[in-house]
């Protein structure tokens, strides 16, 4: 080891850039799905506050969509996540109409939450919706529940939705994952930084890669 790491104490492990807890398998930023989903919301809620979209209608669907989502644990999107070949066939056999209203439709909703015979992507259950009946058949699964009738999981709801609302309306952004005009940018150098911090060190206590290659 070289003198001057002699006596360093070891860098800590980089931690989740949402919650600050531990990150788990191979992600540099975040530890969950959720914790990446939470600060998107955060970030997108504060731009359209800031550039005045927020008072659009479908804006505000939006938003209660998106924040409902992250309240209860985030879209589960490898589940159900579909090809854009798959997705393209669904959009031709549905003739691109909303089966809702019968208008144009280029969104592809899961009419089950647990599909058919668990199959979350099953055909039958999938078909078109155009934008507004899509959001207008989330928001219509949104369930209200009161301190009485489950008083450990309103308490959890309401926690967090305080949060995420001090959050959006920090002036300056509590976390740089928070911040929807640096963050587009920064996190691919913060990303590069942790994957340089993680790399092992040689008996010189200098940085090496996991490749080799003779001379």
């Amino acid at each position: 080891m070289r003198s001057e790491d002699a006596g360093r104490p070891p860098e800590p492990p980089p931690l989740c850039v949402n919650c600050d807890g531990p990150l788990l398998g191979n992600g540099l930023l975040y530890c969950s799905p959720r914790c990446e989903q939470e600060a998107g919301y955060v970030r997108y809620f504060r731009q359209v506050l800031k550039d005045g979209r927020w008072r659009k209608p479908e804006i505000q669907e939006t938003i209660r969509i998106r924040g409902v989502v992250v309240m209860n644990g985030g879209y589960p999107h490898p589940e159900r996540a579909i090809s854009k070949e798959y997705r393209e066939f669904v959009l031709r056999r549905d003739n691109y109409t909303c089966r809702a209203c019968g208008g144009p439709g280029n969104q592809v909703d899961h009419i089950r939450l647990y599909g058919l015979s668990g199959n979350i992507n099953h055909p039958l259950n999938l078909q078109v919706l155009c934008g507004a009946c899509h959001r207008a058949k989330t928001l219509a699964d949104v369930r209200t529940i009161s301190h009485r009738e489950d008083p450990d999981l309103w308490q959890q709801l309401h926690d967090k939705s305080v949060e995420l609302d001090r959050r959006v309306r920090a002036d300056p952004p509590e976390r740089p994952c928070d911040d929807e005009t640096t963050w587009p940018t920064a996190w691919r150098r913060l990303q590069a930084e942790r994957r340089a911090q993680l790399r092992p060190r040689d008996r010189s206590g200098r940085r090496v890669g996991h490749l080799r290659l003779v001379q």
